[in-house]
């Protein structure tokens, strides 16, 4: 066995997933979807139990070479990537053990298999450390969102929402790239031009996170999923695109932190995302809406923790993160 925890767990993950693809008659459903279930319960159990050596491990796998540097796909299996996948393997558990009894939905099996896919590629993109590799599984996972979606209006604007994000971060990625020596996100705190350009740049990651995460004056999108199933919209808030906005947060920290303006930006978008998120809770009379407006808040509160601790993840995140999902459930 590769002594990589994310390794082990990003294999096993994918044969769960890819298993959950084959074609089976319907009534098997019902004991597929049970064993899905436990088995990905025994990779969580995999994971903790080697969490708890804390030993670092790095897999690279070459992806494409090319003049700009190779393109790798690494997983880092590092203490602070465990415990950044923690709080999301949990939240993908309890989602897969509510599928289990949640007769409302009709696709059970996709449904797992979708959850699986998406835990994957989160972890992919935690574990990530190429600029590449980061930005292929944030698009991996707006398309994987879109399947909870069934709205037609709401899956357009949501898919609009996301490509402006997406296309303010690849423009970042592109400006970062013909200035660094390698695509490696630990390099992104020498680019040397960012004085020229630290604020721009601020202005266009601050941006696309905020439209990701729904912060103030970007939540309308995310309101217009008040047709999609409940535990579908819950999860898109817990385990889609605004954690994904979280997870880049962090790893976009060294260049946002050197443009001075970057604090009180943040903060003026917290408190105007506290105050709205909680005006709309209370003052919304569709149940949905005002599930929206309360991770709004929720996610404020999360992103005033993370600032707090220095963009470091702490067991407060995990425990606001799940608190926070099984409040909505």
């Amino acid at each position: 066995m590769v002594e990589n925890m994310l390794t082990n767990a990003v294999a096993y993950l994918l044969f769960i997933g890819l298993c959950a693809l084959l074609k089976f008659r319907v009534k098997a459903d019902k004991f597929i979807v049970p064993l899905m279930t436990f088995a990905t319960c025994f990779v969580f159990y995999l994971f903790c139990k080697d969490f708890q050596t804390g030993n670092e491990k790095i897999t690279t796998l070459l992806w494409d070479s090319s003049r700009s540097g190779d393109i790798k796909i690494d997983i880092i299996s590092s203490l602070n990537n465990c415990k950044i996948v923690f709080p999301f393997f949990i939240i993908t558990l309890i989602a897969l053990f509510n599928n289990l009894f949640f007769r409302y939905e009709s696709n059970k099996r996709e449904f797992a298999a979708i959850l699986i896919f998406n835990l994957l590629s989160l972890i992919m993109l935690i574990a990530g450390n190429n600029l590449i590799q980061i930005i292929t599984f944030v698009f991996v996972i707006d398309i994987l969102s879109q399947l909870f979606i069934k709205d037609i209006y709401a899956s357009r604007r949501y898919s609009i929402y996301n490509l402006v994000a997406d296309m303010g971060l690849f423009l970042v990625m592109a400006m970062l790239k013909g200035k660094l020596e390698t695509l490696e996100i630990g390099s992104v705190g020498h680019y040397y031009e960012t004085g020229r350009h630290r604020d721009f740049i601020m202005f266009v990651i601050m941006v696309s996170l905020f439209i990701k995460m729904g912060f103030f004056l970007f939540q309308s999108y995310l309101l217009d999923l008040k047709n999609t199933k409940f535990h579908k919209l819950i999860l898109i808030y817990y385990l889609s695109t605004p954690m994904v906005a979280l997870i880049l947060f962090m790893k976009f920290y060294p260049l946002l932190v050197v443009s001075p303006s970057f604090e009180m930006c943040l903060n003026i978008a917290i408190v105007l995302t506290m105050c709205w998120g909680t005006i709309g809770m209370i003052a919304m009379n569709n149940l949905k809406e005002k599930t929206v407006y309360l991770n709004m808040l929720i996610m404020a509160i999360v992103v005033k923790l993370l600032q707090c601790s220095e963009f470091i993840w702490s067991m407060q995140l995990s425990i606001m993160l799940v608190a926070g999902f099984c409040l909505n459930l």
